[in-house]
């Protein structure tokens, strides 16, 4: 049943963005992935690789440190972008807010007397 369900259902959500279900939280929109680096882009390549409204760059690191950042170029969404980075064999995810974000109003329907 499990192996049907659409990977949304799946997964967990920080901002809005999705993340792989497999992370452990370490901080306010901070998380450690269980998997390995390859099969935890994998994961978030199945949902924004193909998105008109993801761009992903490859981020300038140190040495021996591995990172994407996957850009939000959709307007007025809660995230900004996702930070994926490898050290020491540990893959981390940051999921980064939209500083400018400013939720929709919420229309009110006039009732008639």
């Amino acid at each position: 049943m499990l192996a049907l369900a659409p990977i949304d259902a799946l997964a967990d959500r920080v901002y809005g963005a999705y993340i792989p279900d497999e992370t452990r939280k370490i901080g306010e929109g901070q998380y450690r992935a269980t998997r390995d680096w390859d099969r935890t882009l994998r994961s978030l390549a199945g949902v924004y690789y193909r998105k008109k409204t993801a761009v992903w760059r490859q981020m300038r690191t140190a040495p021996g440190v591995r990172g994407v950042y996957i850009h939000n170029i959709e307007p007025n969404q809660r995230w900004e972008g996702i930070n994926v980075y490898e050290v020491d064999d540990q893959v981390f995810i940051t999921v980064l807010p939209n500083p400018d974000y400013t939720p929709a109003k919420k229309k009110r329907r006039k009732r008639k007397k």
